[in-house]
C-alpha cells in the first residue's frame, strides 16, 4: 500500500494526522496504542522510512514503552543522523529512564546539528543543573 493510500484509508476511518514538526507524522484516533500496528504494517514494506521509524518511536514513548522507543529513535538517527526530533526525543527517553548523562550528550549533539533551538538549550541547562 502506498503512503498516500494508507493516509486516505486512515482518514476514512476517522483518524487524523498529528504533526511532529515538518518531517514526520503519526496517524491516530486519539489512542497511540491503536496507531502502532498501522505504523508497523507500513514499516514492513518500507523498513527504511525515516518518518515511519520516528513516528513509531513517538507512539512507543507515548505509551510508556521506552526501550522500544529508544530503539526506534536510534534507528531513525542511523537512517538520518541530522533528524533533530529523533535526537531530542531520544534525550527525552533517556530522561524518563533516569539516564541524565546520556540525555545531556544527545541534546548537545542536537545543538551541534542546529544551534538555533532555544527550548533544547533550556532543557540542557536544566539537566546540567540537576546533575550538579
Amino acid at each position: 500500500m502506498k503512503r498516500r493510500d494508507l493516509e486516505k484509508e486512515l482518514r476514512k476511518r476517522g483518524w487524523r494526522f498529528i504533526r511532529h514538526g515538518s518531517k514526520h507524522d503519526i496517524w491516530t484516533d486519539g489512542e497511540q496504542e491503536e496507531a502502532i500496528p498501522h505504523v508497523l504494517a507500513w514499516l514492513e514494506h518500507h523498513p527504511d522510512d525515516v518518518d515511519g521509524r520516528h513516528s513509531l518511536g513517538v507512539a512507543y514513548a507515548e505509551t510508556g514503552r521506552y526501550e522500544l522507543a529508544e530503539t526506534e529513535f536510534k534507528r531513525t538517527i542511523e537512517l538520518d543522523p541530522s533528524h533533530l526530533f529523533a535526537h531530542n526525543n531520544l534525550a527525552s527517553v533517556y530522561v524518563l529512564t533516569d539516564r541524565a548523562a546520556e540525555a545531556t550528550e544527545e541534546l548537545e549533539l542536537s545543538l551541534t546539528i542546529n544551534p538555533n533551538q532555544p527550548e533544547v538549550r533550556e532543557r540542557l541547562r536544566q539537566l546540567r543543573a540537576q546533575q550538579q
